[in-house]
């Protein structure tokens, strides 16, 4: 199957802080991607998340918590547009694109208390560049599509509606320049993905502990195995 003829739909969230299970929604975009046509369907949230946005998190996209109580919408209503939306790709066979896959659809999962479910392919382009291309350095969102010689403007790095464009435009390139090296089936790029990103996290952990330090999350992909078991 070649999966850069797919529809894709891009997603992306930036948030009140680091923790899945506890941390809320400030921004999020939703992209449709006609591959063949280049169309370009963009929409995006701003929440009022009812908690504060910690300094760290705003520091990163630039939202502050005045800015977000005075112009967010109902924190519920953009959870819950979010996930219908997202819900409604999947039934139309789209792809969802989501960079570091267990962060955003972990947090999407633990806000609808296990709600919203994945009911499609997920490509993650943050696990396959990882599985996929061996090399030193930064895997951020921007040094990867530097990396795939994409163009980058950092002025609109961490937010949502960029980072969403610029993580589909990185999936399709390693799509095709790894087409060889991948599975031919959703089912089994799903499982690729999957068994990639346990290795990876198995090996973070070891060389974390190695220095005294702990990780967050856990191998579960494209879900954190902790937001759907609770423990």
């Amino acid at each position: 199957m070649d999966f850069t003829s797919l529809q894709f739909c891009a997603f992306d969230l930036e948030t009140t802080g680091i923790n899945v299970n506890e941390d809320r929604i400030v921004t999020a975009n939703i992209t449709h991607i006609d591959p063949i046509t280049g169309h370009v369907d963009s929409t995006n949230w701003l929440a009022n998340p009812g908690i504060d946005i910690s300094p760290q998190a705003t520091e990163v996209h630039g939202i502050s918590n005045e800015h977000a109580r005075q112009h967010g919408r109902p924190h519920d209503d953009v959870v819950q547009e979010v996930a219908t939306n997202l819900t409604t790709a999947w039934n139309d066979g789209k792809a969802i694109i989501v960079y570091n896959a267990p962060f955003d659809l972990s947090m999407m999962t633990a806000l609808t208390q296990q709600q919203f479910q994945v009911g499609g392919l997920v490509i993650d382009p943050l696990t396959l560049d990882r599985a996929l291309s061996f090399r030193r350095g930064s895997r951020k969102l921007v040094d990867v599509a530097k990396h795939y010689e994409l163009p980058v403007d950092e002025g609109n790095a961490h937010a949502a509606d960029y980072d969403a464009l610029l993580a589909a435009r990185i999936a399709w390139r390693v799509l095709r320049r790894f087409k060889r090296q991948l599975p031919s089936t959703i089912e089994d790029l799903m499982l690729y993905q999957s068994n990639a990103y346990r290795r990876q996290h198995e090996s973070l952990k070891k060389y974390m502990e190695s220095k005294g330090t702990q990780i967050s999350g856990d191998a579960g992909w494209p879900v954190q195995h902790s937001v759907t078991t609770g423990n």
